[in-house]
C-alpha cells in the first residue's frame, strides 16, 4: 500500500506542469517618447527584468540609441553604464512619424513600443504648471513632452496666436501606448473657456481652432479619470503646420501607387472642400500620390530582422 502511494506522488510530481519561468525583457515605457529628427536626445526606460540592457534597436536604421555612461574613472576606457538611461540619435533624413523601439537586455529582446519622430522644437514639461498663472510658455511650432505623474496632476502651457491664425493642439498618449485618457481645453485671451476636447483622434484630444484675436491662449491638460503615473505620458504638438484628419480612399494596396485626396488645415496649397467642415472649421482638400511599401516596416521589425542588421 505504501509504495502504491509512492509512485502515484511520483506520477502527480512529474505530471504537473513546470511553473518556474525564465525571465524575460519587457519594455514598458520610454519617456520621453520621441524626439526631433537631427537631434540627440536623452530617454529613460523602465520595465521588468531589463537587467544588463546594452542597446536600443529601432525600426528605422536612421535611429540609433546607445547606454548613458558616467565619466571614465582612472584606468578605465568607458564609463560604467547608468542603469536604463540611453543617449538616442535621429539621423536628420530619418522619416517623421512612429517608429519601434525595443531594448536588449541580459534576458533577451523585449517586446516592441512606439517612438515618435518629429521636426519641431521639442522642450519637456516642467513643474510646477499646475495653475494658469504659472503655466509653461512655449512658442506655436513646439513639441511637449510631459507626463500626468500624480492624480491632481494638472498641466498648463501657454502661446501667442496671432489674430485669424489656424492653430492645432495635437495630444499623442494613446496612440503611443499611453494610458493617458486625455482632455485638452482651450482658453482665449479673455480667459473664458473655447474648445474642450477629450477624443478626437484614436481616443486622444486633438484641438483645431482659428485665433479670434490676438493675444495668449492657454491649455489645460489633464487625466479624465485623475490617474496619476510615469505611463501617462504624452507629447503635445502645438503648432500652425499641416494637419491632415483623413485620406480618401482610406487605404491601397501594397507595392501600388496611386491617386488619393487628404483633407485637413493649414495644407500647402491645399483648396477648399465644399461642404467638408469638422466641428465648424472648414477642411481643405489636397490631391497626392501615394507610394505603398511591399512589406511594412514594422512586420519585419517584429519578426527581429532588425535584431542584428541594424
Amino acid at each position: 500500500m505504501r509504495r502504491t502511494v509512492s509512485v502515484a506522488a511520483l506520477l502527480i510530481l512529474f505530471s504537473a506542469p513546470a511553473v518556474a519561468q525564465m525571465p524575460t525583457a519587457r519594455l514598458k515605457t520610454v519617456f520621453p517618447p520621441g524626439g526631433q529628427r537631427g537631434q540627440t536626445v536623452e530617454v529613460e526606460v523602465a520595465g521588468p527584468d531589463l537587467d544588463g540592457a546594452s542597446r536600443l534597436m529601432f525600426s528605422h536604421p536612421g535611429i540609433q540609441g546607445v547606454p548613458k555612461r558616467q565619466p571614465p574613472r582612472p584606468f578605465e576606457d568607458i564609463g560604467v553604464a547608468i542603469p536604463n538611461r540611453f543617449i538616442v540619435t535621429i539621423r536628420a533624413d530619418t522619416p517623421e512619424g512612429v517608429h519601434l523601439v525595443r531594448i536588449r537586455s541580459r534576458f533577451g529582446v523585449s517586446n516592441p513600443r512606439p517612438f515618435a519622430v518629429g521636426h519641431r522644437t521639442e522642450v519637456r514639461e516642467k513643474e510646477p504648471n499646475d495653475a494658469p498663472e504659472n503655466a509653461l510658455e512655449i512658442a506655436v511650432g513646439t513639441t511637449v513632452n510631459g507626463r500626468v505623474e500624480k492624480a491632481t496632476d494638472v498641466d498648463f502651457f501657454r502661446f501667442a496666436a496671432k489674430k485669424g491664425q489656424r492653430v492645432v493642439a495635437n495630444c499623442w498618449a494613446q496612440r503611443l501606448e499611453s494610458v493617458l485618457d486625455g482632455i485638452l481645453v482651450l482658453s482665449g485671451p479673455d480667459g473664458r473657456e473655447m474648445i474642450r476636447c477629450r477624443t478626437s483622434e484614436r481616443e486622444d484630444p486633438v484641438v483645431d481652432f482659428i485665433a479670434p484675436a490676438d493675444g495668449q491662449y492657454l491649455l489645460k491638460l489633464y487625466d479624465a479619470t485623475y490617474r496619476g503615473g510615469t505611463d501617462l505620458f504624452y507629447r503635445l504638438d502645438v503648432h500652425s503646420g499641416p494637419h491632415v484628419y483623413f485620406v480618401h480612399p482610406p487605404a491601397g494596396r501594397p507595392g501600388t501607387r496611386g491617386r488619393y485626396v487628404a483633407y485637413g488645415c493649414n495644407l500647402p496649397g491645399g483648396q477648399p472642400a465644399p461642404g467638408v467642415e469638422l466641428k465648424g472649421n472648414p477642411l481643405q482638400m489636397l490631391p497626392v500620390e501615394i507610394q505603398f511599401p511591399f512589406e511594412p516596416i514594422a512586420r519585419e521589425f517584429r519578426r527581429g530582422t532588425f535584431a542584428e542588421a541594424r
